[in-house]
């Protein structure tokens, strides 16, 4: 019993480590596209049902945009401004 245990351990938990490497890839070639103007790569690793929001202050409190997902991708293309990703990956 202690064998399967084990075992069963071991798999879970390289099972888990390969999912945060999934994911960690992921985010890092999203990085990647948004780098390079090259909103193909984007799109390789995000979901077409992709929701960006914002929240910015003004005059009477905060205030929630919504972009849409072609908006994204057009800014993408047109500004070469220089992104870096400083979060971590939470939950994984």
């Amino acid at each position: 019993m202690k064998k399967l245990t084990l075992c069963l351990f071991l798999f879970i938990s390289n099972f888990l480590n390969a999912q945060e490497a999934d994911i960690k890839q992921s985010i890092t070639t999203f990085f990647e596209g948004m780098h390079s103007a090259d909103t193909l790569k984007i799109k390789s690793v995000a979901s077409n049902k992709l929701l960006l929001q914002s929240i910015s202050e003004g005059k009477y409190g905060p205030k929630l945009f919504t972009e849409q997902t072609s908006e994204f991708y057009k800014s993408i293309c047109w500004h070469s401004t220089d992104y870096e990703d400083r979060g971590e990956v939470i939950g994984v």
